[in-house]
């Protein structure tokens, strides 16, 4: 085969339908990093007990919301072991019903019915702001973690 002159030209062609991937360390977290180098949608490693309420949720027939389901998925993304829901890597809190809604491009309004629905069938604990100045000045709409049993650890 004859060697190509600086004059050739070389194409190589990549094929779009399996795009190539590397894990690269994040912050202490393995991120999922496309061929270009760029970043992917955020991977992280989601402890196995909030896993294993995932799972119950995705089997659930009572669940018939998706927007509740991906909530879920949200808010497991960055929770520990003991289910407590971290702030994002940008300090942003996950929990605020304005984060989710534009993580998932719904409405705040289906956020909070998502809440209202994995807190009635006992996935997550939200205990909901007093009207008054937690919820006026400090704009905190309660607190939520996701309900892992003990059993599950």
């Amino acid at each position: 085969m004859p060697q190509p002159t600086p004059t050739d030209t070389v194409v190589v062609t990549v094929p779009k339908s399996k795009p190539t991937s590397n894990l690269g360390l994040h912050y202490g977290r393995y991120d999922v990093v496309d061929a270009s180098d760029q970043m992917a949608k955020r991977g992280s490693d989601i402890p196995m007990p909030v896993v294993a309420v995932l799972m119950r949720a995705l089997s659930d027939p009572r669940i018939t919301s998706v927007i509740a389901l991906k909530t879920l998925g949200v808010l497991s993304q960055h929770a520990d072991e003991d289910g407590i829901v971290h702030p994002a890597d940008d300090g942003q809190w996950v929990t605020d019903p304005n984060y989710i809604s534009k993580a998932l491009g719904v409405s705040v309004a289906g956020t909070f019915k998502a809440y209202g629905t994995l807190h009635d069938l006992g996935y997550i604990q939200w205990d909901r702001a007093e009207r008054g100045t937690e919820r006026v000045v400090g704009r905190i709409t309660g607190r939520v973690r996701i309900l892992v049993s003990s059993s599950a650890q």
